[in-house]
């Protein structure tokens, strides 16, 4: 198998079943990169028996050793509909000839994207579809639930994954400094080997560490934030904020944002550069 910047193989196994864990695709992000070391310990130790392979990838490890979100432009907006010459647009396509690669050696082909979130301590589950909703619902216990449309949030590293034939799951931690990260990164990693059958014996385990509040909810991404030169946020946003129909929520040179429709804003950027794809969504239940 090809060997790409920041990929490694934490376990190698006969099998058509492989699971993909992916951090660090943003490098501020750090839950995912400490899940994959995790791995290798449990694994390496013998802690964890699995009958599955298992790869790991840092997303953009250039990012990382910086600690900074991206280098030229966000890779997960990157797969696709990337700027040629960026370095993310080569990565990008690299990383896209690798899953292909591990996807043509496995028959069933999983990949689990850890992110972490800037504002608040937000925890979601994350897919594309209702059809995939049911998948997320059985291996995490978040009880924040996302639907995230390619056609909304498109170039992702998980519509990628999708079109390619695997299955995906994104999850965000937490916060990018929240303690806890690694914890839910590990736990639903064990809840998805679980899942598949990969995972056979343990000694340790990382559910339950953790309580996740909240009532059981599905939003549906509808529409992005696209920020412009001064867009400035006109209200303390975080994820889940609810608006109602004509409710000012942020503010450019050519006036207020209003909200459209009742609806919620997910996944806000603390400080939105007007050249990011978004400052965030809007959503409404599903």
């Amino acid at each position: 198998m090809e060997k790409i910047e920041g990929s490694s193989v934490i376990a190698e196994r006969t099998g058509d079943t492989c699971v993909v864990v992916i951090g660090a695709e943003h490098g501020n992000e750090p839950a995912g990169v400490k899940a994959i070391a995790r791995l290798h310990d449990l694994i390496g130790s013998g802690d964890w028996q699995v009958n599955s392979s298992i790869l790991g990838l840092i997303g953009n490890p250039r990012a990382l050793e910086k600690g900074v979100r991206f280098i030229d432009e966000n890779l997960n907006r990157a797969f696709g509909r990337s700027t040629p010459g960026t370095y993310e647009d080569a990565r990008a396509k690299e990383i896209a000839r690798w899953l292909t690669d591990v996807k043509a050696r496995f028959a069933q082909a999983y990949v689990i994207d850890l992110h972490s979130v800037s504002v608040g301590e937000t925890r979601i589950a994350i897919v594309m579809d209702a059809e995939r909703a049911l998948f997320a619902s059985a291996v995490s216990p978040i009880p924040f639930k996302l639907i995230a449309p390619g056609d909304i949030i498109p170039g992702t590293l998980l519509g990628f994954a999708e079109s390619i034939g695997m299955i995906g799951l994104v999850v965000e931690c937490g916060n990018h400094s929240s303690p806890q990260g690694e914890t839910v990164a590990m736990e639903h990693i064990e809840r998805l080997l679980g899942h598949v059958g990969a995972l056979s014996s343990k000694t340790s385990s990382f559910l339950d560490r953790i309580t996740f509040e909240g009532d059981v909810r599905t939003y549906e991404l509808t529409e992005a934030i696209r920020p412009s030169e001064g867009f400035a946020w006109s209200i303390p946003v975080s994820s889940e904020l609810s608006l109602k129909t004509g409710q000012e929520y942020a503010r450019d040179p050519m006036g207020p944002r209003t909200a459209p429709y009742d609806c919620y804003i997910i996944m806000p950027s603390k400080i939105p550069e007007p050249t990011d794809y978004d400052a965030g969504f809007l959503a409404t239940r599903a």
